[in-house]
């Protein structure tokens, strides 16, 4: 296997007298689909965040692509080809669709004085708009360009959320619980859409059918620290991931776990 995209050491965080992690390692190969899973308190989100810059850790370090570096702030991720989803949508009410997928690629465009000085400011402004729209195709939301989030279901959002993480043509891409909120057909349309992507994901999410059927490697955390690391097979049968979700069948596959 490749070398590592991501790799975390030795990671703790406290809040106040509370050990959020404690000593979390965790692995991402380019290309791979990694699962975060446990009890709702475990640390998942605290994880997440830690990767994406919201909380800085007090003790471990992160390497990205081999060569470790400080933990990120929110505004260098992109620069390093790391993209993420939110629990919920966080799309702008007043941008129509394709609108909020080209927000995403602004950073990297020659909009502005020196567009407008030279001339480029409509080219550019239409190849960000191209590929947006590839983006919302590659979602099954192409039809959605033109509306607003006020006007679609929840479901369809989560769609143009995604388009919007993905238009970037991220390294890694961190799903934070993606399927809340989905019902059959669109959990079925999500873990297809998860296992065709070229990019790396870690996934944190509860329905653990979705889990089960996209990750190659799984992660649990319990009380902020991993118990269980493996396929999905070996996480199954694994005691301590049973006793730690108190013999829910959600680790077999059907029910999401709470």
């Amino acid at each position: 296997m490749t070398s590592p995209i991501l790799t975390l050491e030795g990671v703790g965080v406290s809040f106040g007298g509370l050990k959020a992690l404690s000593d979390v390692n965790l692995e991402v190969h380019p290309g791979q689909v990694v699962g975060l899973i446990g009890p709702n308190g475990a640390g998942k989100t605290t994880l997440f965040n830690v990767i994406s810059g919201f909380v800085t850790p007090q003790s471990g370090t992160m390497s990205w692509e081999g060569e470790k570096i400080r933990f990120p702030k929110p505004d260098q991720l992109i620069k390093r080809g790391i993209a993420r989803t939110l629990q919920g949508v966080g799309l702008f009410s007043d941008l129509t669709c394709v609108e909020n997928v080209m927000v995403a690629l602004t950073h990297k465009s020659r909009t502005g004085m020196l567009s407008a000085i030279f001339g480029t400011y409509d080219r550019d402004e239409a190849r960000l708009r191209t590929r947006a729209l590839e983006a919302l195709e590659l979602c099954g939301a192409a039809d959605l360009a033109q509306a607003k989030p006020s006007d679609l279901a929840f479901p369809l959002l989560k769609r143009v959320s995604l388009a919007r993480a993905l238009v970037a043509e991220p390294k890694l891409l961190l799903l934070d619980e993606p399927a809340g909120g989905l019902g059959a057909e669109d959990l079925r349309w999500l873990s297809g859409i998860i296992k065709s992507l070229d990019c790396a994901v870690l996934l944190v999410e509860h329905h653990m059918d979705v889990v089960m059927s996209v990750s190659e490697k799984i992660y649990v955390l319990d009380f902020g620290q991993v118990i269980a690391s493996g396929t999905p097979e070996q996480v199954r049968q694994d005691p301590a991931v049973v006793a730690a979700y108190l013999g829910a069948a959600a680790v077999g596959g059907d029910h999401a776990a709470h």
